[in-house]
């Protein structure tokens, strides 16, 4: 994908309420979203059910994509650490370290844009905005599921807590 093919981002912080209800206050959670500007229930990927009163059903999301991060002090296995012999991805609390990282709650693309390097460019602004923030990790949550878990992996993150999250260190 070329800079004249990128999609427009957005980037903004979810709130509780929608703003022409007088919702200012955020929750915590920035957004990227790429494309053009729809609302969340709108899409097909992670949408939240019709009437729900999760903070998402009133925010905006990308037509292409979108993916939702804090950010948050977690406990991350430190550089070179060495997992169990023979665990799935577990390490002991003294090979880990509590840092302020990028925690990524969610990606998601539309199918019909799927596979085409939106995941990508979006990673790229993920890691663009942990340097940006002076942050050395970003932490993959929930990557159980198998596409969170390709990705992680082509990323070169290192799973651990059982292989539901990874991690990967930023270079400065």
């Amino acid at each position: 994908m070329n800079s004249e093919t990128q999609p427009q981002c957005h980037e903004f912080w979810l709130r509780k309420y929608p703003e022409e209800y007088g919702g200012s206050e955020n929750i915590g959670i920035f957004r990227v979203a790429i494309g053009d500007l729809i609302d969340a229930f709108q899409r097909e990927t992670y949408k939240p059910p019709e009437g729900s009163h999760s903070p998402d059903f009133w925010n905006k999301s990308g037509s292409i994509g979108f993916m939702d991060f804090s950010i948050e002090k977690q406990l991350v296995p430190k550089v070179g650490a060495n997992p169990y012999p023979d665990s799935n991805h577990e390490y002991s609390y003294e090979d880990c370290e509590e840092i302020e990282a990028l925690k990524l709650q969610t990606i998601g693309i539309e199918p019909e844009y799927r596979r085409k390097g939106y995941a990508r460019l979006l990673t790229q602004r993920l890691v663009e905005i942990a340097s940006e923030r002076g942050l050395v990790a970003i932490v993959a949550d929930m990557i159980e599921n198998p596409a969170m878990r390709e990705w992680a992996i082509k990323l070169g993150c290192v799973p651990y807590d059982g292989g539901m999250r990874a991690v990967i260190r930023i270079e400065r």
